[in-house]
């Protein structure tokens, strides 16, 4: 796969004259979220971003409208509606948590964590999707945490920068961990004290279904 860290280049291109979807098979990358990246290297906020993403009709202009729609409904990997995307990332969670109980791996809840440190801190403070009781090794290394990215995991900057931040609180307090990507991840893509995973050898049935039903109700709705 590319490297895909050069949104700037990008947002060059498309003015230019080339199509979201031609740069994002170019560039091996999902559409709404190369949109997205196209955006942010104009200097928008991440706050303008959502907010005009959410009402796209009025806050695009008739190119930038055009490009969006098109990407979304190509776009297999980023939903725009959050909700769905939340309750899809907790649905993974759940699922990956389902894969370390049927292995009997001992382990502990982003959702027990957050209610320790709240009443230790008065806020969360260090809280992956999962901190390992037992000792784990996947791949031959010593794996204390896991965090699930219900994305593709780019190596865009702006991305690859905040994950690293989120595996460097991690590794300060427990060692080495990993990130596990739904939708897999660029080969360009590293970080610091964290190995990468794809999902593809857990059983990923529930959310799959989950998924399609959502597609069958859109498709009927249309």
């Amino acid at each position: 796969m590319v490297d895909c860290n050069e949104e700037r280049k990008k947002c060059c291109e498309i003015r230019g004259g080339e199509s979201v979807l031609s740069l994002s098979k170019r560039y091996d990358f999902p559409p709404v979220n190369l949109f997205r990246a196209i955006l942010s290297a104009r200097n928008w906020s991440k706050n303008r971003i959502k907010e005009t993403l959410r009402e796209p009709e009025r806050k695009l202009n008739e190119r930038d409208l055009k490009e969006f729609r098109k990407a979304e409904a190509e776009d297999r990997v980023t939903h725009v509606n959050q909700s769905e995307t939340h309750h899809a990332a907790d649905l993974f969670e759940k699922v990956l948590c389902d894969h370390f109980d049927a292995n009997g791996v001992r382990f502990r809840t982003q959702t027990d964590l957050l209610k320790e440190q709240v009443e230790a801190e008065g806020r969360p403070v260090r809280t992956p999707d999962l901190l390992m009781l037992d000792h784990v090794e996947i791949n031959g290394v010593p794996v204390a945490w896991i965090d699930a990215k219900h994305f593709y995991g780019a190596n865009l900057s702006f991305q690859r920068k905040k994950t690293q931040k989120q595996v460097n609180r991690y590794v300060e307090e427990w060692g080495h961990g990993a990130i596990i990507y739904r939708h897999g991840f660029c080969d360009g893509l590293k970080l610091k004290g964290a190995i990468l995973l794809d999902a593809s050898p857990i059983d990923l049935t529930e959310l799959i279904e989950h998924n399609q039903r959502l597609n069958d109700e859109r498709i009927s709705e249309d």
